[in-house]
């Protein structure tokens, strides 16, 4: 008796039960003691097993952060680790500028350009391209993953990106807001202005230009030939999408090299109110829904059938006559 009254005497600090209930703090070891069995029992204890110390503790790890609900916050920064270890300064989730290295862009470094080369001219420009390639994103991010693919994803996008990834279109590079990832450039670069003030509400998705045309035939047969896909296909149309291929020289990588121009990136960039449109289309392009061919809906381009598919024509004086031609028949 002498013994228990000494015990609890010594212990008075540790015996505040009332206040650890109140703060919903357990007083008793069946908490632990089912979490030993649940993380550790239940893993370690399977018939048959047998554990070192390195692969006991490795398991544990994962089956804590799963059990803790913490595994895709420890593999987003697992896989932006291993990715900025592999290639230094560039991340999935990351928009890249256009212009002299408007290839260089996220994801695109390893399939297309080699990263010694960007870190030459880098050296050779003062670094220049290196701040231009700023690896700062300044939109939401979050983890995409389909198959072999995994990449943060600005986080308006990542559906769409997902859908593309799911019907096997690859992906560059891509940016939920054009003209806010641009807007550093028109302090360093004046002219710039107007473009980063165009682009400001516009997204856009770079893709290997093999991809991005399917991209662009898998949407329009998933859909009606409505002011939607006007705006993919037609330069007069409101909000007209602009969907580009630049050559590109690989001598700007390297300027011991040959001159040897390609095309080997397609820049797709949309307003971004046609985002849900575009997943619907993915999707029922993903579930074999297809539309069959029908007229064109050119209510959009003010009734005028005529001007679908064609550019302003250019005319000029025929020397000597004052009568103006066009290398183009007239439409009445």
């Amino acid at each position: 008796m002498d013994a228990a009254i000494r015990y609890l005497t010594n212990n008075t600090d540790h015996l505040h039960y009332d206040q650890a209930l109140e703060q919903g703090w357990p007083i008793a070891t069946g908490v632990i003691e089912g979490a030993v069995r649940y993380i550790v029992g239940d893993r370690l204890d399977i018939t048959g097993a047998r554990w070192g110390l390195t692969g006991a503790e490795a398991v544990l790890n994962l089956r804590i952060l799963i059990a803790g609900g913490d595994l895709d916050a420890c593999w987003r920064h697992h896989v932006e680790r291993e990715h900025q270890r592999v290639h230094p300064g560039f991340r999935q989730g990351q928009m890249r500028p256009h212009g002299l290295i408007g290839l260089i862009t996220r994801g695109a470094m390893a399939s297309i350009l080699d990263t010694d080369y960007f870190v030459d001219l880098s050296a050779q420009t003062g670094g220049i391209l290196a701040r231009m390639a700023d690896s700062n994103n300044i939109h939401p991010t979050r983890m995409v993953r389909v198959d072999h693919r995994c990449a943060e994803i600005d986080e308006a996008l990542a559906p769409v990106v997902e859908a593309l990834w799911r019907n096997g279109f690859e992906t560059l590079t891509s940016c939920q807001d054009a003209g806010e990832s641009n807007a550093g450039w028109a302090d360093r670069l004046p002219h710039m202005a107007a473009y980063v003030a165009s682009r400001k509400g516009w997204a856009f998705i770079d893709f290997p230009l093999d991809s991005g045309l399917a991209f662009l035939t898998a949407i329009a047969k998933a859909g009606p030939r409505d002011a939607f896909y006007v705006r993919m296909v037609h330069w007069a149309a409101p909000d007209s999408w602009e969907v580009s291929s630049r050559p590109f020289d690989a001598a700007v990588l390297d300027q011991t090299r040959e001159s040897d121009f390609g095309l080997r990136l397609l820049h797709v960039c949309f307003p971004m109110h046609d985002h849900a449109e575009i997943l619907r289309r993915l999707e029922r392009y993903e579930s074999g829904a297809l539309v069959e061919p029908a007229p064109i809906d050119q209510t959009s381009l003010d009734h005028q059938p005529a001007a679908f598919g064609h550019h302003p024509v250019c005319r000029s004086a025929a020397p000597g006559t004052g009568r103006a031609h066009s290398r183009n028949a007239e439409k009445a």
